[in-house]
């Protein structure tokens, strides 16, 4: 997939795994005839063909039946192997008809010249350019178009390990939801970066974020224009915001007294009824600076 010589799909059948299977008595170095089960598509079936095989090859040699050289076939809906054809133990023939092939250390620094930057070597880079962890440095590195997407994101204003984390949390799965990949996504990097960095200001909060980025799978709209033309604005104003925790302070005082006694899941309680009542428009953070001051001087 990295250099785009395949789409590598066992579901599609743009691939196929094979699987050799030989046993050996225990303490021998000499193992028995192999099987040979073909044109597996998926990695639960090889290792459930893997597993059949090795059962039924046991319940053979211990019954002094011997194992024959042949192909076999995996049925995923019996679980169990079937005979496919017999296999010739002669050598391989060459083919008159194809010439010879040389392959000679010039021609494999060119064609070397001519891939991508492959994974391993990106991931470094991602870690020690961009600051990612290991393992954001592996995602964002999965797939080639996956890594430049990210990389274009960053190019236009978002900070690196903000755009990974978005990219992992949000975009992907929505891209799942609405049955897209990162080839013909319709969310460009410049829309996203813009609605990251809109976070990032504070001028819209998380859960905007997520009403945003629906509404870009629809249209071609900046995020700040969705963003007003929808009302999606992060209420940052401190009287608006005062209003707000005043209410919830006289509507809820047990779960003042609660956090006043030590019971932090009282803030986040009463930071979710001032996000009701904004509709989901105010600035949590400022929400939870304001309780812990009013709360502090009561």
């Amino acid at each position: 997939r990295y250099t785009g010589s395949a789409e590598c799909s066992m579901e599609q059948g743009t691939m196929r795994c094979d699987a050799n299977i030989s046993l050996r008595p225990e303490g021998s170095d000499e193992l028995n005839t192999k099987v040979e089960i073909k044109n597996m598509n998926s990695l639960h079936h090889v290792g459930d063909a893997i597993a059949y095989e090795i059962k039924r090859q046991t319940e053979s040699l211990n019954n002094g039946e011997p194992i024959v050289l042949h192909t076999r076939l995996w049925n995923p809906e019996k679980h169990i192997t079937t005979v496919m054809r017999a296999k010739s133990e002669g050598p391989c023939v060459p083919d008159p008809a194809v010439s010879q092939i040389v392959v000679t250390d010039e021609w494999l620094k060119k064609i070397a010249a001519r891939l991508p930057e492959m994974s391993s070597r990106k991931i470094s880079r991602f870690v020690t350019q961009y600051g990612l962890m290991h393992d954001e440095a592996v995602q964002m590195s999965s797939e080639i178009e996956l890594s430049a997407y990210f990389e274009a994101v960053i190019k236009n204003g978002s900070a690196p390990r903000t755009a990974a984390s978005w990219i992992s949390t949000q975009l992907i799965p929505a891209m799942k939801e609405h049955n897209y990949d990162f080839k013909a996504l319709p969310v460009t990097p410049a829309q996203f970066a813009g609605l990251i960095n809109m976070l990032e200001k504070d001028e819209i909060n998380s859960n905007s974020v997520r009403a945003v980025l629906e509404k870009l799978f629809e249209t071609d709209q900046t995020p700040e224009e969705i963003v007003e033309q929808f009302g999606f604005r992060q209420v940052s104003d401190m009287d608006a915001l005062e209003s707000i925790v005043k209410q919830v302070i006289e509507e809820n005082p047990s779960a003042v007294e609660n956090y006043k006694n030590g019971n932090k899941k009282s803030m986040g309680f009463m930071i979710g009824q001032s996000m009701k009542l904004s509709k989901g428009k105010a600035n949590p953070k400022r929400l939870q600076e304001i309780f812990k001051q009013k709360i502090t001087n009561s």
